[in-house]
């Protein structure tokens, strides 16, 4: 879905919003995946720290596409206010379990 929104708003004009709330969905899934395996035993802790930067990139994306999105009161501000919060809580995760980023 995210590479159909570059392919039809290649400059992220008209679309950068509906990108950004779409990564901000997609880290979760995968975080869960890599901490359910981390915590069943079945990943080892260095495989799960490198699972941890596929969910962080997208953070980071959704961030930078949600940073003119500065107007607290409207749904799109408060995304970027929410993956902001959601990229800090996850960095410092990260830190918990040996992280370098």
């Amino acid at each position: 879905m995210i590479s159909l929104f570059e392919k039809l708003d290649p400059n992220g004009v008209r679309l950068q919003i509906y990108s950004g709330v779409a990564l901000y969905e997609l880290h979760l899934p995968l975080l869960q995946y890599g901490k359910r395996a981390w915590e069943a035993g079945s990943m080892p802790t260095e495989e799960f720290r490198e699972s941890l930067a596929e969910p962080r990139a997208h953070l980071v994306r959704a961030l930078d596409l949600l940073k003119d999105e500065t107007h607290e009161n409207l749904p799109e501000g408060q995304l970027r206010l929410q993956v902001k919060e959601t990229l800090a809580q996850l960095e410092s995760f990260m830190k918990t379990v040996g992280c370098e980023f």
